[in-house]
């Protein structure tokens, strides 16, 4: 068989450039946690700055990702796929003793087919997350991390800024980390691509 068609999807509009991206880290006001606060338009700044390039393998609807809606008379949401939509929104992390913030992009598919008639995985709505997480300091990234919406498959890309630690505990489940990532320079985006109907990363 043929092997299926590859969507990418990339953020639109102009990035900002690295200096302004930059310049809103300086003299950042703090919350009384630490965290540093943002106004509406510096958070969608960062998010644009770093929103990844999307490559998807299509073999039908289920592989479109789109809007969760409520259609009148369901008993659950669904996912319009006329428009992609990747939601985004700001969060934060606790790692020695400080706030590191995080910026969250989420990705909504109307279902994950079945491979076979007892396939325990599929059923209708299925969700990726991409997460980066930044540098105190700069902003820059250090690490992304991607997740399935039921809190499965959990992968982390750590960047040159980041390193595994060496004493990793042998009595808990550890970070997977097959790959270092280079950081990603002036105009580069991180490009995730998603296996078709798994939507494995």
């Amino acid at each position: 068989t043929a092997p299926p068609a590859v969507q990418r999807f990339v953020p639109t509009g102009i990035a900002p450039t690295a200096a302004h991206v930059a310049g809103l880290w300086r003299n950042r006001p703090r919350d009384p946690l630490g965290l540093p606060q943002f106004l509406p338009d510096e958070a969608a700044t960062l998010l644009a700055a770093h929103a990844p390039v999307i490559e998807i393998e299509n073999h039908g609807d289920f592989d479109r990702f789109g809007a969760l809606v409520w259609r009148d008379g369901a008993v659950a949401p669904a996912v319009d796929t006329t428009t992609p939509v990747l939601y985004q929104r700001l969060a934060a992390t606790r790692y020695r003793n400080q706030w590191l913030l995080q910026l969250v992009y989420t990705l909504w598919f109307p279902e994950r087919p079945p491979r076979s008639r007892f396939d325990l995985l599929a059923g209708t709505l299925d969700a990726v997350v991409v997460r980066i997480t930044l540098a105190p300091d700069d902003g820059r990234p250090l690490l992304i991390d991607t997740i399935h919406g039921c809190g499965c498959y959990h992968l982390f890309l750590p960047t040159n800024g980041a390193r595994l630690r060496s004493d990793a505990p042998t009595d808990v489940e550890w970070a997977f980390a097959p790959i270092t990532l280079p950081t990603p320079q002036v105009g580069q985006r991180f490009v995730i691509r998603l296996d078709s109907a798994s939507h494995y990363a």
